[in-house]
């Protein structure tokens, strides 16, 4: 497998994302020398960590500690604190010699604890992947099935070492309709280089396992702010998967800071991915400031604006399904806006009926107008059956005749 010459460069920071609730270091720097002693160092010698004792006092010695970590193992886990149980959970880990992991990962799955305490479980298989990351490798290429574990483990692994993650993992094989080791890989080195990620998954055939480390990717970059999102997406070569990276990005970048995402939407040159960003960003910008998105909306230009429309639409009509409809109105008559006028219907067919029917003919579909009559009128029939006969009898002839006899009865027609 082929990986961009980008990805085989020093990482110089790591994260471990595992465990719910506690971040360990998410942008920790390696700004001093490292510990010989670490566990989070993967470059100390095995031998390092052995004392200097015949072979016999060796064994021995690795026995008494493998049966005193695995009673420290019995005794953090019980304990309710998460956070405590973290950190003696790190303690251990730190006390722990590369060779001893398997026989405390083995002593999880035999008590049953791999379900009952995954975190735990988790933190520890990365604590192997940091001392010693072939052997936790080929473990679980032999006895985990687990797709979400393999991923975190090189995950884990490739933030600070993608070239000899890569290399590990690049015979391995995934049954699985995913491959976990690629995730996992691309993973790992957009913690650090959403560029560098990228570059890598487009070296990969386009399918399940591309759109996965794909997807995964995008909170990173999201992370960075528009400035960087600008740029990152114009890297992306497929038309399709920009669209959808487009779209994913829209919502965080939004929610962060709307001004700067709007400016982002603007300049994006690709004109599929810049509408359906467009949408996305409208509606989070108009839940925190209706009117401005407004007017946000109103200065883009027309194949930008019509699909903008719909995000804006759906809040303001829940505001004055009146005034929303005035807006559309004003926007003119292109059928691109069928989006938004159906966005309005939606949300105009419980709050205000009457107006709704009122501007189902502004659709451009003459199908997407019987829809819209037979759902508005049987929906309003429900709450006010009168309402409902009545208008449509003043509308006699303006409205299908087949939905027209559905909601006036026969007596009355």
């Amino acid at each position: 497998m082929p990986f961009p010459p980008k990805v085989i460069s020093k990482v110089t920071s790591w994260t471990l994302p595992l465990v719910a609730g506690i971040i360990i270091g998410r942008g920790m720097k390696n700004d001093s020398p490292q510990d010989s002693n670490s566990p989070f160092n993967v470059d100390a010698p095995a031998s390092s960590l052995l004392s200097n004792s015949s072979p016999s006092s060796q064994i021995t010695g690795k026995k008494e500690r493998v049966t005193s970590s695995a009673t420290d193992l019995d005794q953090l886990l019980t304990t309710g604190d998460r956070i405590e149980r973290m950190r003696q959970l790190i303690g251990l880990i730190d006390e722990l010699h590369s060779d001893e992991f398997e026989t405390l990962i083995e002593r999880f799955r035999e008590e049953g604890w791999r379900e009952t305490h995954r975190e735990d479980f988790q933190f520890l298989i990365v604590g192997w992947m940091t001392k010693d990351p072939l052997t936790a490798i080929s473990y679980l290429d032999e006895n985990e099935p687990n797709g979400q574990i393999r991923r975190n483990a090189v995950a884990a692994w490739a933030a600070e070492h993608p070239e000899s993650a890569a290399e590990a993992i690049s015979e391995l094989e995934d049954g699985g309709r995913v491959n976990d080791w690629i995730v996992g890989l691309v993973d790992g080195i957009a913690l650090t280089d959403p560029e560098s990620a990228l570059l890598t998954l487009q070296t990969l055939p386009p399918d399940a396992t591309q759109k996965l480390a794909m997807q995964n990717i995008l909170p990173e970059v999201a992370s960075r702010g528009s400035d960087y999102a600008g740029d990152w997406i114009e890297m992306v070569d497929d038309p399709g998967m920009q669209r959808m990276a487009a779209r994913k990005l829209a919502a965080p970048l939004a929610l962060r800071d709307p001004i700067a995402a709007t400016e982002w939407v603007e300049k994006m040159p690709a004109r599929e991915a810049r509408r359906d960003a467009s949408e996305v960003v409208a509606e989070v910008y108009a839940a925190q400031d209706l009117d401005t998105a407004t007017k946000w909306v109103e200065s883009l230009p027309k194949d930008t604006q019509t699909e903008a429309a719909e995000g804006v639409a759906k809040h303001l009509t829940r505001k004055n399904p009146a005034e929303a409809a005035r807006w559309l109105q004003k926007l003119g008559n292109d059928p691109d806006l069928d989006g938004a006028r159906v966005e309005f219907l939606k949300e105009a067919t419980e709050s205000d009926p009457q107006t709704a029917l009122e501007h189902v003919d502004s659709l451009s579909s003459t199908a997407k107008q019987e829809h819209f009559y037979r759902n508005i009128l049987k929906s309003w029939a429900k709450e006010d059956q009168e309402a409902a006969i009545t208008w449509a009898k003043n509308h006699y002839g303006a409205i299908p005749d087949r939905i027209y006899r559905s909601v006036v009865p026969r007596e009355q027609r």
